[in-house]
């Protein structure tokens, strides 16, 4: 699958409240379904039962012989409560692990396209004020050199800023494209869990 920027802004809250589908969280939402299934599973072992059966035998004498079964179990006080309650306890803990978990694919994701407006902006500001402010006093300082009121250290150190600041740009696009990348990667983690259709 080939990286492509996050979704738009405006669709940030439609994923956000879809995060709860992320693998982590939905692993967590099966573990929950599992448990409060063996716990209907303890209960339904200690019920009243009652066994009917039959079956029939040719013998090699060319005689049928044919048996009968009846079997009944009453459970009128012991209900399996002890595993039963056990049960319930795990799919209880099991319930809230996956809405904390469920939350905190939220959390993670709003994380994610926050860090995505932050970088962007940090990288709009340092290539759109920073960077053209660094290069008019570099233009400033050879012009006051020219007209014999600056120093060359002044030139110098203007450039040495410039080029700082071409860094900081630099490293601020790197910062925008992980963000970038790390939303993409959850986003399309819910994509491929279906979510987003």
């Amino acid at each position: 699958m080939l990286f492509r920027s996050p979704p738009s802004p405006d669709d940030w809250p439609r994923w956000i409240a879809l995060a709860h589908a992320l693998p982590a969280a939905a692993a967590l939402r099966w573990s929950a379904t599992a448990a409060r299934l063996f716990a209907l599973e303890a209960e339904g072992a200690a019920g009243s039962s009652l066994t009917v059966g039959a079956q029939a035998q040719h013998n090699s004498s060319d005689q049928w012989q044919l048996y009968a079964m009846v079997g009944g179990r009453w459970s009128a006080f012991d209900r399996n409560q002890r595993a039963r309650a056990h049960a319930l306890e795990a799919a209880r803990l099991a319930e809230g692990e996956a809405a904390t978990a469920g939350a905190r694919a939220r959390v993670m994701l709003a994380q994610a396209f926050h860090d995505v407006a932050h970088a962007r902006e940090l990288e709009r500001h340092q290539r759109e004020v920073a960077l053209p402010a660094a290069e008019g006093l570099v233009a400033a300082r050879e012009a006051s050199l020219r007209a014999g009121t600056g120093t060359v250290f002044e030139v110098l150190r203007a450039r040495a800023a410039r080029l700082r600041t071409a860094a900081d740009a630099a490293a601020a696009t790197g910062e925008r494209r992980r963000a970038e990348l790390d939303a993409w990667l959850l986003v399309s983690s819910l994509q491929r869990a279906g979510a987003g259709r």
